[in-house]
């Protein structure tokens, strides 16, 4: 075993590798993840991380008020970092060997909006109920829904990336866009067909420079200032982030 002994001291020169490869959102999520494990215990050896510390890790996060998908995802984060530890030899043996990291398949978060919400958000949208920075945060979140495009991801796509896509039908040709871009965090490419007219209202194409962006969102704390007070005023109870956005992935 390497000299230093400490899980902390290892784990922030691994993050400051993994700057180099991995989205900056990753990389605050892992520290995250490593500042609640700090919390509960300041000071931790790898000697003292054993199958009973991962037991009290889950308990202290479960009493500390977190969803359960949430301490999983917690979970997934510390084996990744104790499965780092054991190629560099800090440790023989991942104690999650014995602990079973459950994917919770149901959603658990009851502010996750209907899809009566949605149309409600719609119909205010469309009506004109709202302008300036409102609108604007009411299209980008609309246009999140639909998609499941995060708040990091659809403010960098471009016109550039609606891609034309002729369909033929009974000798009749329409042409749909096709949303093409990667994701920030995993570099995966995707293809969004924009075939339903509401959303295609949602790109306002007004451009002809195809290099600008297709949407100028606030900074992520006005966004959810401003959406909260959206979500108030149309009578929605749920306290609504933008995150909670592309968790909807309502389709119309």
């Amino acid at each position: 075993m390497p000299g230093n002994t400490n899980f902390f001291v290892f784990a922030e020169k691994e993050i400051e590798f993994l700057k180099l490869t991995r989205a900056s959102q990753t990389i605050k999520t892992y520290r995250n993840c490593i500042n609640s494990i700090k919390r509960m215990n300041p000071v931790l050896t790898f000697d003292e991380i054993t199958l009973g510390f991962i037991q009290s890790f889950h308990t202290h996060e479960v009493i500390s008020g977190n969803l359960l998908n949430t301490v999983y995802k917690k979970h997934a984060i510390f084996k990744f970092f104790l499965g780092l530890a054991i190629d560099k030899e800090y440790i023989s043996k991942n104690p999650y060997n014995k602990f079973k990291i459950k994917k919770i398949m149901h959603g658990q978060n009851p502010d996750i909006l209907s899809e009566n919400e949605l149309h409600i958000l719609q119909e205010a949208y469309d009506k004109g109920k709202y302008i300036g920075g409102k609108r604007e945060v009411l299209r980008n979140f609309l246009f999140s829904c639909y998609t499941s495009l995060s708040y990091a991801e659809f403010q960098n796509v471009k016109y550039v990336d609606l891609k034309p896509v002729i369909i033929k039908e009974n000798d009749k040709e329409t042409t749909y866009a096709l949303l093409c871009n990667q994701r920030l965090k995993t570099k995966v490419k995707y293809k969004i067909p924009i075939v339903s007219p509401v959303i295609e209202s949602l790109l306002e194409r007004k451009s002809e420079n195809a290099c600008q962006h297709i949407f100028s969102p606030l900074t992520n704390w006005r966004t959810n200032k401003l959406l909260k007070e959206i979500i108030s005023e149309l009578n929605i109870d749920k306290n609504m982030t933008f995150h909670i956005a592309r968790h909807a992935n309502l389709c119309i």
